[in-house]
């Protein structure tokens, strides 16, 4: 079964960077059911802003 794509705001994916930076961590479980924004996706999003500094690949 393919996963289910969605679009994810910028501003979603920058509430996830932030909760990921607050000196109490939530785990990435708790940032999930908050954001709804799966735990991959955490990981990509958290990769590309720690790479680039920003949330979202810009267009080509």
């Amino acid at each position: 079964m393919p996963g289910r794509r969605r679009h994810i705001s910028d501003d979603v994916k920058r509430m996830v960077v932030r909760m990921n930076e607050q000196d109490e961590l939530p785990s990435r479980a708790q940032i999930r059911d908050y954001t709804d924004v799966a735990e991959s996706t955490q990981r990509r999003i958290l990769a590309l802003h720690n790479q680039t500094g920003e949330v979202s690949k810009k267009p080509v």
